[in-house]
């Protein structure tokens, strides 16, 4: 059996997590078997699942909590410990020392999987911090992985990666399970009539929930029954709450907290909201389609997630008046052949994400080094 580490920050619903726990339910556990590694120690989502699926849940203090040395130190001895075939971190440019470590663990696979592509407004520390995980990563990695060119790009400069688009499962948007959303909109006290817009993702500051927030102001002026639905959590949460509450939106903003059902949600939305100030790839963007939801996305980040079937619009940033214009006119329905057909060109379903996989935890996916 080969054993893989998982590298994360945390095990709680994101969009890198949610993604790689699809692919471990998928993939053959007679033949791959996850641990995960994480830098967070309180409980988290996914600790349960993993350890149902056969995984393990290792818990390390930060580097900031830490230090870099002490965190060096530490994972150093858990991946030569664990005796693992590959080691597969998400960390951005903390996966240098995750390769620095697992290159003196003695860990013949490692992989460094670029997922965002960091702000274009980033500090000079953030810089400095980022030219070094790269020189490690570029040193000590043999696989190079990243979901859009443009993470790439950000993660390794001109160094050759590969892209593996992250994928869907897109089992669970077959059907529109009308109970369950039905009892969403009791549990939540949301009614037939509500226009619903809806946002998911973490609160921080690249999602732009600020933004959504004036933005759905505006959009009440035109359409007084509409509700905004915000589905996750984070550090910016209470501020966005306390936000709400001065803007006078606190009967029409619905705070879900972190919902596993994202499938029925999206179903519910009669549009996504997706305004980030930068993203990776905006996986979020492929859930919405996946429902045939319209998605309304920022133009300060990549297109790759739209997959050409007419539910995506871009918009300016921060320019409120084009976000409103494309909420009058949102496309049509798309049918499910035509979303099916399009996930499978485009190769963000999931049964091609875990051959892909595979393929490199085998050994079978190594880029040049140069």
């Amino acid at each position: 059996m080969i054993r893989v580490l998982q590298v994360f920050a945390s095990l709680n619903v994101g969009g890198a997590e949610s993604r790689m726990m699809d692919v471990y339910r998928h993939l053959d556990r007679s033949k791959f078997q996850f641990d995960f590694l994480t830098m967070q120690l309180e409980e988290q989502y996914f600790e349960n699942e993993i350890r149902a699926l056969g995984g393990k849940v290792i818990k390390i203090a930060p580097p900031r909590q830490s230090g870099t040395r002490a965190n060096l130190k530490a994972m150093t001895k858990i991946l030569k410990e664990g005796k693992y075939e590959a080691v597969h971190a998400h960390t951005s440019y903390h996966c240098g020392m995750v390769m620095l470590a697992a290159k003196r663990a003695g860990v013949p696979i490692r992989i460094s999987h670029s997922r965002t592509t960091g702000s274009k407004h980033s500090g000079k520390k953030a810089q400095i911090m980022l030219g070094i995980g790269r020189f490690l990563i570029n040193r000590y990695a043999t696989d190079r992985l990243a979901i859009s060119n443009e993470a790439g790009e950000y993660l390794f400069a001109k160094k050759i990666f590969t892209v593996i688009p992250n994928a869907i499962d897109l089992s669970r948007y077959e059907k529109r399970n009308d109970s369950v959303i039905e009892e969403l909109k009791r549990e939540f006290s949301l009614l037939d009539a509500d226009v619903i817009l809806g946002q998911v993702g973490r609160f921080d500051n690249m999602k732009n929930h600020g933004f959504t927030l004036k933005l759905f102001k505006e959009y009440l002026k035109k359409q007084p029954k509409a509700k905004l639905v915000l589905v996750g959590d984070g550090p910016l949460r209470e501020q966005r709450e306390k936000e709400t509450q001065e803007l006078g939106l606190r009967d029409r903003v619905v705070f879900t907290g972190v919902r596993s059902d994202i499938p029925d949600w999206m179903y519910l939305f009669k549009c996504l909201l997706v305004p980030s100030v930068f993203e990776g790839l905006g996986g979020v963007i492929l859930e919405g389609q996946a429902a045939g939801t319209p998605v309304l996305k920022s133009d300060s980040f990549t297109d790759a997630a739209d997959l050409d079937i007419g539910l995506v619009e871009r918009c300016k940033l921060d320019d409120l008046q084009s976000w409103l214009n494309a909420l009058d006119h949102l496309p049509v329905a798309v049918e499910r052949k035509a979303i099916v057909d399009a996930f499978d060109r485009t190769g963000y379903s999931l049964t091609s994400a875990v051959t892909s996989f595979c393929k490199i935890y085998l050994g079978d996916g190594h880029v040049d080094k140069n």
